[in-house]
């Protein structure tokens, strides 16, 4: 049954493995060419110190990748009564090395009992043919295999606000080649907020996604934290942030022209070290923005009728 008033990664793989489905968060020590000077030396204007969210793994960068997982399934088996699991390797660019050393570190999530599969969140221009073939292997070999690419935008400026160090074209390209390779399950990070962000590119991007057939999209909020390049811009010259309602308003508009059989993985992200948040406030608060997104999505799906058919869930193999 759906959970929510779109279609929910949690619906999609407990569709696809019969019950719901744990990320174990490991680290492999990997970097960024926007911070070992490939395309910059500080990072993406938003990254912070913890590497968007891995502070699960924040000093573990030497432990086996197997050992990660292993010593993290417990807690979690515990906390959540869960049985299937994936290795989700978050920090940084998880692609962004030689093909020899990333064999090595997927290797270490093969094979351990209950975990199905690995999600791999890297950048759609750090993706090369060697990589994509190496993951289908995987893939191919009967693992559950999702790579997760932080797009950002599809806008240029917005990607040069950001200090991403690509363009959309090239995005867009590593998405689409990233496709082609039918075994794996291709979600795409959006991050709406930058100057000139508004209704309709948001509309647009969810257009984007439909065109390309990705499997999968997450959301977040532009969010400034504390000793990123974005925190020292503000600081500086503040300009004005989304409201909540704003935000929500153009996620609305994302979702309501989304394709229903393009799964969402996340609406929201949440400042998990609220210290370090310095706007917007409501970044911080867990619920009470995934619940105002539930409303109106709900409240505008009584007035209008999507412009889809219904959800094909027998394509989820």
């Amino acid at each position: 049954m759906q959970s929510k008033p779109w279609f929910s990664y949690n619906d999609y793989l407990q569709k696809r493995f019969g019950e719901k489905v744990y990320k174990v968060t490991v680290s492999a020590g990997f970097t960024c060419p926007t911070r070992d000077g490939k395309r910059g030396s500080d990072g993406c204007a938003f990254c912070d110190e913890h590497g968007s969210g891995s502070f699960f793994s924040a000093g573990q960068g030497t432990a086996a990748i197997r050992d990660q997982i292993v010593q993290a399934i417990p807690a979690i088996r515990q906390r959540f009564n869960a049985n299937k699991f994936l290795a989700y390797f978050q920090s940084f660019t998880n692609t962004y090395a030689p093909v020899k050393y990333l064999q090595e570190v997927y290797d270490g999530a093969i094979g351990i009992p209950d975990v199905v599969g690995m999600a791999v969140g890297t950048r759609p221009d750090c993706i090369a043919e060697p990589v994509l073939n190496l993951l289908d292997r995987y893939a191919v070999g009967g693992q559950y295999v999702s790579l997760e690419l932080g797009l950002q935008s599809l806008r240029d400026d917005a990607l040069n606000f950001y200090t991403r160090g690509h363009t959309a074209e090239e995005g867009v390209d590593g998405i689409r080649r990233a496709l082609k390779h039918k075994n794996l399950a291709v979600c795409v990070h959006l991050m709406f907020g930058a100057p000139g962000d508004n209704l309709q590119t948001a509309i647009d991007a969810a257009q984007t996604m439909n065109d390309l057939g990705v499997h999968g999209v997450k959301l977040h909020q532009l969010m400034i934290l504390k000793n990123t390049g974005l925190a020292t811009r503000y600081a500086r010259e503040p300009w004005p942030l989304f409201t909540l309602e704003q935000y929500n308003e153009l996620a609305c508009a994302f979702l309501e022209n989304l394709d229903p059989n393009i799964y969402v993985e996340r609406t929201h992200a949440l400042a998990t070290h609220p210290e370090d948040l310095v706007a917007p406030d409501w970044a911080s608060k867990r619920w009470e923005p995934f619940n105002d997104l539930v409303r109106r999505l709900t409240k505008a799906a009584e007035t209008r009728p999507s412009q889809f058919g219904s959800r094909d869930l027998s394509r989820i193999q």
